[in-house]
Protein backbone atom coordinates (compact mmCIF):
# COMPACT_ATOMS: atom_id res chain seq x y z
CA UNK A 1 0.00 0.00 0.00
CA UNK A 2 1.30 3.70 -0.75
CA UNK A 3 -0.23 5.48 1.99
CA UNK A 4 0.54 9.01 3.89
CA UNK A 5 0.44 8.78 7.60
CA UNK A 6 -1.89 10.83 9.45
CA UNK A 7 0.98 13.67 9.43
CA UNK A 8 1.41 13.93 6.24
CA UNK A 9 -2.08 13.91 5.01
CA UNK A 10 -2.81 16.46 7.75
CA UNK A 11 0.11 18.62 6.37
CA UNK A 12 -1.17 17.73 2.70
CA UNK A 13 -4.42 19.31 3.33
CA UNK A 14 -2.99 22.63 5.12
CA UNK A 15 -0.78 23.17 2.35
CA UNK A 16 -3.40 22.80 0.07
CA UNK A 17 -5.70 25.18 2.23
CA UNK A 18 -3.09 27.88 1.95
CA UNK A 19 -3.05 27.22 -1.47
CA UNK A 20 -6.42 28.22 -1.82
CA UNK A 21 -5.85 31.42 0.70
CA UNK A 22 -3.07 32.34 -1.74
CA UNK A 23 -4.96 32.22 -4.85
CA UNK A 24 -8.34 34.02 -3.31
CA UNK A 25 -10.50 30.92 -3.04
CA UNK A 26 -11.06 30.81 0.61
CA UNK A 27 -10.41 32.69 3.46
CA UNK A 28 -8.11 32.88 6.34
CA UNK A 29 -9.29 35.81 8.74
CA UNK A 30 -5.93 37.12 9.24
CA UNK A 31 -3.75 39.70 7.99
CA UNK A 32 -1.18 37.14 5.97
CA UNK A 33 0.54 38.17 3.33
CA UNK A 34 1.79 36.03 0.42
CA UNK A 35 4.60 37.96 -1.61
CA UNK A 36 7.24 36.22 -4.66
CA UNK A 37 11.12 35.57 -3.95
CA UNK A 38 12.85 35.30 -7.02
CA UNK A 39 14.84 31.79 -6.18
CA UNK A 40 12.22 30.82 -3.49
CA UNK A 41 9.05 31.10 -4.82
CA UNK A 42 5.56 32.14 -3.15
CA UNK A 43 6.43 32.84 0.82
CA UNK A 44 4.08 33.99 3.30
CA UNK A 45 4.40 36.49 6.07
CA UNK A 46 3.54 35.59 9.58
CA UNK A 47 0.72 37.45 10.85
CA UNK A 48 2.20 40.02 13.09
CA UNK A 49 2.17 39.73 17.42
CA UNK A 50 1.85 42.29 19.80
CA UNK A 51 5.30 41.96 21.62
CA UNK A 52 3.34 42.79 25.00
CA UNK A 53 1.16 40.04 24.97
CA UNK A 54 0.50 37.97 27.91
CA UNK A 55 2.09 34.55 27.74
CA UNK A 56 -0.79 32.81 27.86
CA UNK A 57 -2.33 34.64 24.58
CA UNK A 58 1.65 34.07 22.90
CA UNK A 59 0.90 30.63 23.36
CA UNK A 60 -2.39 30.07 21.52
CA UNK A 61 -0.90 32.02 18.69
CA UNK A 62 2.08 30.40 18.07
CA UNK A 63 -0.57 27.41 18.10
CA UNK A 64 -2.68 29.05 15.56
CA UNK A 65 -3.61 27.10 12.91
CA UNK A 66 -2.63 30.52 11.05
CA UNK A 67 1.20 30.51 12.26
CA UNK A 68 1.91 26.76 11.44
CA UNK A 69 0.13 27.00 8.15
CA UNK A 70 2.25 29.31 6.80
CA UNK A 71 5.42 27.88 8.67
CA UNK A 72 4.26 24.72 6.47
CA UNK A 73 4.11 27.05 3.42
CA UNK A 74 7.31 28.03 3.97
CA UNK A 75 9.30 25.24 3.39
CA UNK A 76 7.56 24.16 0.30
CA UNK A 77 10.61 24.54 -2.79
CA UNK A 78 9.77 27.00 -5.56
CA UNK A 79 8.58 24.02 -7.92
CA UNK A 80 5.88 23.26 -6.04
CA UNK A 81 4.44 26.28 -4.27
CA UNK A 82 4.29 28.30 -7.73
CA UNK A 83 1.28 25.97 -9.18
CA UNK A 84 -1.29 27.86 -11.17
CA UNK A 85 -3.71 25.01 -11.04
CA UNK A 86 -4.91 23.12 -7.81
CA UNK A 87 -4.77 19.85 -9.77
CA UNK A 88 -1.08 20.65 -10.73
CA UNK A 89 -0.43 21.84 -7.05
CA UNK A 90 -1.65 18.50 -5.38
CA UNK A 91 0.24 16.45 -7.95
CA UNK A 92 3.57 18.37 -7.05
CA UNK A 93 2.86 18.33 -3.40
CA UNK A 94 2.18 14.76 -3.55
CA UNK A 95 5.35 13.81 -5.03
CA UNK A 96 7.47 16.36 -2.76
CA UNK A 97 5.42 14.83 0.38
CA UNK A 98 6.54 11.54 -0.66
CA UNK A 99 9.99 11.93 -0.10
CA UNK A 100 9.67 11.93 3.60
Amino acid sequence: LHLMSLQRRRERYILIHIWKVDNDAAPLGNNTRFFTQGRLGRKAEYPSLNSDAEGAIKTKYFNSFAIKAVGLWNTLPKIVNTGDDLNQFKILLGKWLDRF
